[in-house]
């Protein structure tokens, strides 16, 4: 009876700071500061995502910097429901490219079996680290691999731009010759 009493006083409690909330602004403010952050959360996951890698790393740095949560521990455990929900809508859009294109494989089974084990062991030691280390360690070794993440996607991207950019000279200098029917004045029959 005690605890049905004290749970009705809790949420009486709650519903007169709920409605005190709304009285003063602040539950704007608080749905502006959500929007914000979902907007460039967005832009995040559209990077992010792609180059494989998550985008926890650039959402931890986000959540600190927008006030949404004031501690490192904070913001990399709201960062795992971002990266869950980003994920989920990567993976809908990969299985319906998947559908429209089943004679390529967007995965090696193989390799995403053989890729559990470490991740699992990555999260038992990055959450162990966590409980353990001072929070200034903590932004200090985040810091460091986002740098190291930054660097190596940064050299991928520049990679792939110097590829497609030497196909696009490629075929903007004229048909290959070994492409049999191929000249240089054809256009195709829609044209």
């Amino acid at each position: 009876a005690a605890s049905a009493q004290t749970s009705s006083l809790y949420s009486k409690h709650r519903l007169r700071r709920g409605v005190a909330a709304v009285a003063n602004g602040k539950m704007a403010n608080d749905l502006r500061l959500v929007f914000e952050a979902a907007a460039i959360v967005v832009v995040i996951a559209a990077f992010a995502m792609p180059a494989g890698i998550g985008g926890g790393l650039l959402y931890v740095p986000l959540l600190l910097i927008l006030g949404v949560t004031s501690t490192a521990g904070g913001s990399a455990a709201l960062s795992q429901p971002v990266v869950l929900g980003a994920t989920a809508a990567a993976t809908v859009f990969n299985l319906l490219w998947q559908a429209r294109h089943p004679q390529k494989r967007l995965v090696e089974p193989q390799l995403a079996v053989a890729t559990i084990a470490p991740c699992l062991a990555g999260v038992t030691i990055g959450a162990m680290l966590n409980q353990i280390l001072p929070e200034a360690a903590i932004l200090l070794l985040l810091t460091v691999t986002i740098a190291w993440n930054l660097q190596g996607s940064l050299r991928k991207a520049l990679a792939m731009w110097r590829k497609e950019s030497a196909v696009a000279t490629a075929s903007a200098a004229g048909p290959d010759p070994g492409v049999v029917g191929a000249t240089a004045g054809a256009t195709s029959p829609g044209q």
